[in-house]
């Protein structure tokens, strides 16, 4: 009977719960300068599930979601009976959980006309470049990141938002050599250069991950960069588009000659000054007029 009471008076004690986005560390100094409009870089991936707390403790995970004006969190992992930390837990390789399987990278097939018919196509290798790469080094790249939910969302992008892109180009030009205008404004313009500044985006995770300590991820950045600025890049400026300016995160200062910042500087340690993030690439015509800046975040 003592242990019925006791049971019932334990599970009455109401205790707090917190939701924890992330963490970051900062100098004393640091902390007084902060200013209302700053940025400050958190540890935790953007679709990382968050974390609630109690006591120190992570109890379970979860992701926000809205009922009408209130936000609520949607339970994604909980604690086991034996009191150890969701944060700390190892799946067990040998249960049945049902749970999906690794983000995977299907082998993009350029619009099931292979790869070397796509190169062979009127102003097709640029595209080919990257539907190589994901095709020969897509998997690796997901398997170097930090965030797990991140590698799903890049792994729906690789097997339907890349292969729609292609099969776009495909359409336009498979019929001959397409008219340079029409292309230039309906498929380089409108699609192609999206799909370059989300290549940026997906370079700057990986440099993040890096910064922040995660080895794998520093090769991924490093082929990353060679693939955008180089070799993506100098095949757009042989077909007479544009080359890219490079940015690598992390590692190239800001110039207000040759970047655009797009928001306020985010306050990221042993970053000051530099690049943290790419949103959109900047672009330098043939006669090596500049078409726009890359826009960027800058740290501080």
């Amino acid at each position: 009977m003592a242990d019925v009471l006791d049971s019932r008076f334990l599970k009455g004690i109401k205790v707090e719960a917190s939701l924890r986005f992330g963490t970051t560390r900062m100098k004393v100094a640091e902390l007084i300068e902060l200013s209302v409009g700053e940025c400050l870089l958190l540890d935790e991936p953007m679709h990382e599930p968050l974390n609630l707390v109690i006591d120190g403790h992570v109890v379970a995970r979860g992701v926000l979601v809205q009922s009408g004006q209130q936000r609520m969190l949607k339970l994604t992992a909980v604690a086991t009976a034996d009191g150890s930390d969701v944060a700390t837990q190892e799946p067990d390789p040998k249960a049945n959980t049902g749970s999906p399987a690794p983000a995977e990278v299907a082998r993009v097939d350029a619009g099931q006309i292979g790869l070397e018919a796509l190169a062979a196509l009127p102003h097709g290798a640029p595209i080919e470049i990257i539907a190589r790469w994901a095709g020969d080094d897509g998997q690796a790249l997901l398997a170097s990141l930090r965030s797990a939910s991140a590698t799903e969302e890049l792994s729906a992008w690789f097997n339907e938002e890349l292969p729609r892109h292609i099969q776009s180009f495909v359409g336009r030009v498979s019929g001959g050599d397409p008219d340079e205008a029409t292309l230039r404004k309906e498929w380089v313009d409108a699609e192609f250069v999206v799909l370059l500044d989300r290549l940026a985006e997906i370079h700057t995770l990986a440099c993040t991950d890096a910064f922040m300590g995660h080895e794998p991820a520093g090769p991924t950045a490093e082929r990353l960069a060679k693939l955008i600025y180089f070799e993506v890049g100098a095949a757009c400026l042989a077909e007479g588009w544009f080359s890219l300016t490079a940015v690598v995160p992390y590692e190239t200062a800001f110039d207000e000659n040759v970047h655009e910042a797009a928001g306020p500087e985010v306050r990221v340690k042993g970053a000051k000054g530099l690049v943290v993030k790419v949103e959109s690439v900047g672009r330098v015509n043939a006669e090596g007029e500049v078409i726009c800046k890359p826009k960027v975040l800058v740290g501080r």
